[in-house]
C-alpha cells in the first residue's frame, strides 16, 4: 500500500461517513460498511485506537441488520479481532476469532482465510500462554496456508511468516529448542525470499 494514497483516503472516509450518518437511518447496512471500510483504513495507518470504535459499531450494526453468520459479520469481527490482537488484547480477540471461525468453516471450509483464522486463533491462545490450545491450530493453519499459498493475495502473504513466527515463539515457550530451530529455518527461508 501507498501510505501517501491511504492517507488521502481518510478525509474521503470522514466525508463520506458524515453524509451516510446525515441521510441514513440509524443502524442502515452501509453505515456498517463505511464504518468498517474506514476502520480498516485507520488500521493500516496504525490508528488502532480510532479505528476500534468504528469496527465495533459496525459490528453492532451488522449484528442487529443481518442474519447469524453473514460474511459481512464475519469480515468485521476479523477486522476487530486483528486490531485487537495487534494492540496485545489477545484474551479479548480469542472469541471473535473463534466465531470468525465458525462462519469460515461453514462458507467457505478450503479458502486461505478460513486457514489464516486457525493461526490468528492460535497466536491468540499463545499470547495467553495456552500452548496445548495453540499449537494444533498454528500447524493446522501454517499447513492450510502453505497448501493454498499461490491463491493467497498479495496483501494477505505476510500470514505465512507471521504463523511461523509464531510457531517459532511456541516452541521456545514450551523450551522445545530443537522444534523452534526446525521453524526458525522456515520462517528465515519466507523472510529472505
Amino acid at each position: 500500500r501507498d501510505q501517501n494514497k491511504v492517507g488521502e483516503a481518510e478525509p474521503l472516509f470522514r466525508e463520506a461517513l458524515k453524509i451516510h450518518r446525515a441521510s441514513l437511518p440509524a443502524g442502515h447496512p452501509d453505515i456498517a460498511a463505511t464504518l468498517a471500510n474506514f476502520a480498516w483504513l485507520l488500521q493500516a495507518q496504525n490508528k488502532l485506537v480510532e479505528a476500534e470504535p468504528l469496527f465495533r459499531e459496525a459490528l453492532e450494526i451488522d449484528r442487529a441488520s443481518l442474519p447469524a453468520g453473514h460474511p459481512d459479520i464475519a469480515a468485521v469481527l476479523n477486522g476487530l479481532a486483528s486490531l485487537l490482537q495487534a494492540q496485545n488484547k489477545v484474551a479479548e480477540a480469542e472469541p471473535l476469532f473463534r466465531e470468525v471461525l465458525t462462519i469460515f468453516e461453514k462458507v467457505h471450509p478450503d479458502a486461505w482465510t478460513t486457514f489464516r483464522t486457525k493461526s490468528m486463533l492460535g497466536a491468540a491462545l499463545l499470547g495467553q500462554k495456552k500452548y496445548a490450545d495453540a499449537e494444533p491450530l498454528l500447524l493446522d493453519g501454517y499447513r492450510g496456508l502453505k497448501e493454498r499459498e499461490a491463491a493467497i493475495s498479495a496483501p494477505g502473504k505476510v500470514c505465512i511468516p507471521q504463523t511461523l513466527a509464531s510457531l517459532v515463539r511456541l516452541y521456545e515457550a514450551n523450551g522445545n529448542d530443537a522444534e523452534a530451530a526446525v521453524w526458525r529455518i522456515k520462517l528465515k527461508a519466507v523472510t529472505a525470499e
